[in-house]
């Protein structure tokens, strides 16, 4: 058998300038979610938010973990309340994987969504953009969903799941005309 040695190099990206660009911009809310769809991803982002001096949330298969602004592991034991404590005065950055991050969660204390990377399901993809933004919410805030695209790859991947979206759309539009269900009419 032969020997096999696996090295693992971290090269520059592009995406990682415009996720530093990101949190200055969201520096005065100091709230923050990033969607990545691959455990690498997530390595890198928890990384690159700690050396910019936010706390970090992660959020993937695995479970929370919750990191200083200095990546030193905190034991907080209601993340979500750090989370949504808006008096305090640390930023804090939500870094998730969209199927454990992206279901179920209230994060209305962001006005932003970033997907630095998509997995490729686009249910998952649909309800993690919905964290930031529920029913009954400011809607004069609004919410701002961005796509770092690097590579034809991301963009394609993109690209799908918003033609996946629609063609959901579609059919359920089409599966309440055929029940006789208005949206916004009272009878």
């Amino acid at each position: 058998m032969p020997h096999k040695v696996r090295v693992v190099k971290e090269v520059p990206c592009p995406k990682d300038r415009a996720i530093v660009d990101l949190l200055d911009e969201n520096e005065d809310q100091g709230r923050l979610v990033i969607f990545a769809g691959f455990t690498g991803s997530l390595e890198r982002l928890v990384k690159l938010c700690t050396k910019q001096k936010w706390s970090v949330i992660r959020i993937d298969g695995r479970g929370w973990k919750v990191y200083d602004m200095d990546g030193n592991p905190l034991r907080v034991k209601k993340p979500l309340d750090y989370w949504a404590d808006l008096d305090s005065n640390h930023r804090v950055v939500i870094v998730a994987h969209p199927k454990s991050g992206g279901l179920g969660l209230t994060l209305t204390e962001s006005r932003m969504a970033v997907f630095y990377s998509n997995d490729f399901d686009p249910e998952s993809r649909s309800q993690a953009e919905d964290r930031i933004h529920r029913m009954g919410t400011d809607m004069n805030l609004g919410a701002t969903i961005v796509d770092l695209i690097h590579l034809p790859s991301d963009a394609r991947v993109r690209d799908i799941l918003r033609d996946n979206r629609r063609l959901e759309l579609l059919t359920l539009g089409e599966t309440a005309e055929l029940l006789g269900v208005t949206e916004g009419v009272e009878e």
